[in-house]
């Protein structure tokens, strides 16, 4: 079974309602939007992504650099990342073994994801 269809039944499996989409699958979780994308092709790579969680224009910009700078540098395994010159995503991508337990691996990204938008707000 691949990682995306694991991650589909281990998404259904906690009462969340996922969407399956072209690029992988869709889920809001404790008022939040998540994206897990499919990497079948790679199935030892984990990424799960926070998308838009602040918008960026030209009065913000600089101050959006340094907190997705000083996020960066202190959150283990997460990233902030500028999407389209106007958007901060969150990604929290980790190499994982061939047989992933995803109700492990799931929620420890989920509150890595939390904690990194925690930091960026700050």
């Amino acid at each position: 079974m691949s990682n995306t269809k694991k991650m589909l039944e281990y998404l259904r499996s906690e009462g969340l309602q996922p969407t399956e989409e072209s690029f992988g699958i869709t889920f809001r979780y404790q008022m939040k939007n998540f994206v897990y994308f499919n990497n079948d092709e790679d199935p030892e790579f984990f990424q799960l992504v926070m998308p838009g969680i602040y918008d960026v224009n030209d009065e913000n910009r600089d101050f959006v650099y340094r907190a997705m700078d000083k996020m960066n540098a202190g959150v283990k395994v997460a990233k902030a990342s500028l999407v389209n010159d106007e958007s901060v995503w969150l990604y929290c991508e980790m190499l994982i073994d061939s047989t992933p337990v995803f109700s492990d691996l799931v929620p420890r990204a989920l509150r890595i994801l939390q904690h990194a938008y925690n930091q960026f707000g700050e």
